[in-house]
Parts: structure tokens; C-alpha cells; sequence
């Protein structure tokens, strides 16, 4: 009787720690002596769908790779920088963009440098209608940059062409392929509207004045920068 005495006071021991342990892990747990799980910071996207767009813009530093003309070619060949308007709508599903858009530039002032046989002036606008596609690169507190291209064609208008000789035609026109890349970024200000800040260079291809004509002169390879705003509306 005396041997099982302490026998039984051992095994209530063991079974009083044992029932007690669970408790402790509990009581640890309430008072925070393990983190909470945070979740890591999530980028979000716009809402996909068809939306509707707006833009003026400043097209600047147009340059001309390459002149030709039955007359010695002038030098010091330019085109002002001008304004351009435009719209345009297109489709957006998750990161990625496309759109169709069209812009206008008012007349911009071509001119030469003179030469023995005279000088080259003229007033020049260009319709630009290019197809788009983008690619979004995440959005962070509404802001989403994005980089894309876009391929259409170019159209000129030609007014008050003075080339040297008696010919002075106007009102021609010509259309030539047209290229671009651009990239931007767009600010969600408020539901469904966006404001676009964006950089665009563009190939232009070619035009030629007096066309088949002796005195004509075509202008090769041109390409301009323009910088743009413009507004976005979500339809859906």
C-alpha cells in the first residue's frame, strides 16, 4: 500500500501537465504573442469594356529625311509645329488596350531656303488615322503607364504651293502609309473617366507637291514628336 501511494501521485502529476498545456497555447494565442497575417498590397486594374476617347496635342520637331525634285533640291527645308485634335473609341480587357483613332492638324507652314531658282512655300494639314494596340502595366491608386503602337495612314492637304516656275495648283492631296509608338500614362479621376497624358512619335511616310509636274518636289521619310492630353470615358 505504502509502494502505491507515490505511484498514484506521480501519474496524477503527469496527467495535470498534460491537461495543462493546451491551455497555455490558448492563453499565448490570446495575448498576441503570435503576429496576425498580413496580406501583401494587391495592384488593381481598370474596369474592362468599351470606352470613348478625346485628345489635343502639340506635334513638334517634324523633320524630313529626304527631299527629291526635278529642280536643284532646296535646303533648310521645314514644317511648323502645329496643334492636332482628335477622338477616337476602342476595347479594353484587363492589361491589354486597342483603340482606333483619328487626329487633325490645322495648316502648318512649309518653306525652304532660296535657292538660285526660287524657294519652296506652302501650308500643309495631315488627317492621321492609325489602329492601336497597348499594352497597360498596372494600375497603383488609379494610375496605370502603359506603352503601345498603332499602324493607319496618313493623309496631307496641300494649299498655297509657290514652287518656283509659273505652276501654282492647289488644293492637292495625297495619303501615305503611317506608323506610330507612344507611351503614357492615365489617371482614373473619377468613375468611368480617365485623364491620358501621352508621347507619340510618328512616321509620316511621304508626300509630294505638284505632283506630275515639272516643278514638283516630294518630302521623304518624315517624322514628327507630339505630346497629347487628352480624356477617356469608360461606356461600360
Amino acid at each position: 500500500m505504502r509502494q502505491a501511494l507515490p505511484i498514484a501521485l506521480i501519474c496524477a502529476g503527469m496527467a495535470a501537465v498534460c491537461c495543462g498545456t493546451p491551455a497555455a497555447h490558448a492563453a499565448d494565442i490570446q495575448t498576441g504573442v503570435y503576429p496576425q497575417y498580413q496580406p501583401a498590397g494587391v495592384v488593381t486594374e481598370y474596369t474592362s469594356g468599351w470606352y470613348l476617347r478625346g485628345d489635343i496635342g502639340w506635334r513638334a520637331d517634324t523633320s524630313i529625311g529626304d527631299a527629291y525634285s526635278a529642280f536643284p533640291v532646296p535646303s533648310g527645308l521645314s514644317i511648323d509645329n502645329i496643334v492636332t485634335g482628335g477622338g477616337g473609341g476602342g476595347y479594353k480587357w484587363n492589361w491589354f488596350r486597342a483603340d482606333v483613332t483619328v487626329d487633325f492638324s490645322g495648316r502648318a507652314r512649309f518653306a525652304t531656303t532660296a535657292t538660285p531658282n526660287g524657294a519652296y512655300d506652302a501650308k500643309v494639314s495631315t488627317l492621321v488615322a492609325l489602329a492601336n494596340v497597348y499594352l497597360d502595366l498596372g494600375t497603383w491608386s488609379g494610375v496605370t503607364p502603359y506603352v503601345g503602337v498603332g499602324a493607319g495612314v496618313a493623309n496631307y492637304w496641300i494649299y498655297d504651293y509657290m514652287p518656283p516656275g509659273p505652276n501654282n495648283p492647289d488644293g492637292q492631296s495625297k495619303a501615305d502609309f503611317a506608323w506610330a509608338f507612344m507611351a503614357g500614362v492615365a489617371w482614373c479621376f473619377a468613375p468611368r473617366w480617365s485623364v491620358d497624358l501621352n508621347y507619340r512619335r510618328l512616321e509620316l511616310g511621304e508626300t509630294t507637291f505638284n505632283a506630275h509636274l515639272a516643278n514638283a518636289l516630294t518630302l521623304k521619310d518624315m517624322t514628327a514628336n507630339e505630346f497629347r492630353i487628352g480624356l477617356r470615358y469608360n461606356l461600360d
